[in-house]
């Protein structure tokens, strides 16, 4: 049954539905009662939107309706921006649940990769509570472009923080009243030497190697010398001793 116009084809139902059906089975309806809403009448059967991609028929989309309507996308989405210039994708979730993005290896070649990429601007996370960063393989890397410069790594327990990048040092700054400063630097290029801006208090002891020294003051004001024995100044007399 062909229906051939050399004009448009109208639809026209004042009842307000057009039916799909098949040997007098409902499968599938357009209902303009309240907007338009396209609905599948048999359970758990899926929607579908197909197309012809390279003399291909592909699934563009797929909407499961055995899993509340989860839509799968064949190949990527592309979300364009609105005209003011900001665009969000708002994801809500009932009460106590769990919202999840997820890469799936469906098993490719290689390695099943997640990529989130801001080509300009800003990229910010968050959260109402906390941020967890949880790598399976204990190592969380900073990067600049590409490059490695930092690392984060658990490795039998230990928490390791790395610079990556040869002779360049790990350098912790602060805001003192208003002004930033370098609180502590540690020298990657003179085997991690500890530079401490102000001092530091110590409410332990305080080893060094063999052959090293503690240079305290400008130049060389006072130095303590290891010799080689446990070393120890008695405070009441000034004194050094080896224990």
């Amino acid at each position: 049954f062909t229906i051939d116009a050399g004009g448009d084809i109208f639809l026209d139902a004042d009842g307000g539905q057009v039916y799909f059906q098949d040997g007098g089975v409902l499968h599938g309806s357009i209902d303009m009662t309240s907007g338009l809403i396209f609905r599948n009448h048999v359970s758990d059967a899926d929607v579908h939107i197909q197309g012809n991609d390279g003399g291909s028929n592909i699934n563009a989309l797929t909407l499961d309706m055995s899993q509340a309507g989860r839509a799968t996308f064949n190949e990527g989405i592309v979300l364009k921006s609105s005209k003011a210039g900001d665009f969000g994708v708002n994801i809500n979730t009932l009460a106590g649940d769990s919202m999840q993005l997820q890469v799936v290896d469906t098993s490719s070649a290689g390695a099943a990769h997640g990529s989130i990429e801001v080509s300009d601007g800003h990229l910010t996370l968050d959260a109402a509570g906390e941020i967890h960063l949880d790598a399976d393989d204990g190592i969380i890397r900073v990067r600049d472009d590409g490059g490695d410069y930092g690392m984060f790594q658990i490795s039998n327990s230990d928490f390791i923080i790395r610079s990556m990048v040869s002779d360049k040092d790990l350098v912790f700054k602060g805001n003192d009243n208003g002004s930033v400063f370098t609180a502590l630097t540690l020298d990657m290029s003179n085997a991690g030497r500890a530079i401490f801006n102000a001092g530091g208090t110590f409410n332990d002891h305080v080893y060094f190697g063999d052959n090293d020294k503690a240079v305290f003051g400008g130049g060389d004001d006072l130095q303590i010398y290891h010799d080689g024995t446990h070393s120890y100044i008695n405070s009441s007399t000034g004194s050094l001793y080896a224990r």
